[in-house]
């Protein structure tokens, strides 16, 4: 089974729109090419490339989604999934066969407005995908839905929450469970929290997600984590989970000068809250680094 290796050559920017390309080195190393970065305008990317290695072509023009990417636990092969703005903000999916991406799968198939999705994969190859997704009264909630690494099959569509919920990040933990944090804002509370949420999907004997239309998967609220973010605040939590090394753990911007986090102890408990701090002026990159360190410290 060939591994690949992934190069994500841009930098984040939670409100920009984005074209992908694919490289392929000697070595076998795939490098994603997206345009445009936070510091720079539009440009067309990597003109030089095939159509094949063209994931969205011409979603800078029509302002896609910035996408979101992952390696696939079975083949480790790139997998994308983005918010398309042509057609209402749909949320589509592809990954990258060897040779071209497979023909992108509209995964939210909703009239809702849906935007800021992320994907995951589990050692079997399934993939999990969480979004936002806008109502037309105006309503913010989190949709997760399950694909099997065939691409032929997926789960239902899942309401996680929609209260005012945003932003939401998802991983897979070393047992396959699948963990979503995001931005929960109640009408009730000046205070930003962080939601999280437990999913154990049903799997077949293959380790393969059943994603008959009778199934639903076991869903639990793990924690509620209030931040010392005000919810009309400029500043956003952004909760990141990460899982590295049989070790899972959540960030989030807590307050303009701090980062928080809280690692799992077993299936569905973490530990209690701690916060490191951070220069405003540099980021929250850095300190987040920082808790990666500590997490994953022998």
């Amino acid at each position: 089974m060939r591994r690949w290796g992934l190069l994500v050559t841009a930098l984040v920017a939670t409100a920009a729109a984005a074209e992908v390309s694919v490289d392929i080195s000697p070595a076998g190393v795939i490098d994603l090419h997206f345009e445009p970065t936070s510091r720079g305008p539009w440009t067309r990317v990597r003109q030089d490339q095939p159509a094949g290695r063209i994931l969205n072509e011409g979603g800078d023009a029509r302002r896609d989604g910035w996408p979101a990417f992952a390696r696939n636990g079975a083949t480790g092969a790139p997998e994308v999934a983005w918010a398309a703005s042509a057609d209402a903000g749909e949320v589509w999916a592809s990954w990258y066969d060897g040779k071209a991406w497979v023909a992108a799968r509209n995964i939210s198939q909703d009239p809702t407005v849906e935007l800021n999705p992320d994907v995951a994969s589990d050692r079997y190859g399934n993939r999990f995908y969480s979004w936002q997704m806008i109502d037309a009264a105006g309503g913010n909630g989190i949709v997760y839905r399950a694909m099997r690494l065939d691409g032929n099959v997926m789960s239902q569509r899942v309401i996680l929450a929609q209260q005012d919920d945003r932003r939401p990040s998802l991983e897979v933990d070393p047992v396959g469970d699948v963990y979503v944090a995001y931005e929960e804002r109640d009408p009730w509370d000046p205070i930003t929290s962080v939601a999280i949420d437990w999913i154990r999907p049903a799997r077949a004997p293959n380790g393969q997600v059943r994603c008959s239309g009778e199934n639903s998967p076991d869903l639990m609220r793990a924690a509620t984590v209030r931040t010392q973010l005000a919810a009309a605040s400029a500043i956003v939590p952004n909760p990141q989970v990460q899982s590295e090394a049989s070790r899972l753990w959540i960030t989030w911007v807590d307050s303009p000068t701090s980062v928080g986090f809280v690692q799992m102890l077993g299936r569905g408990t973490f530990s209690v809250p701690q916060y490191r701090a951070f220069d405003p002026a540099a980021g929250d990159a850095a300190a987040r680094a920082q808790i990666r360190r500590e997490v994953l410290a022998p």
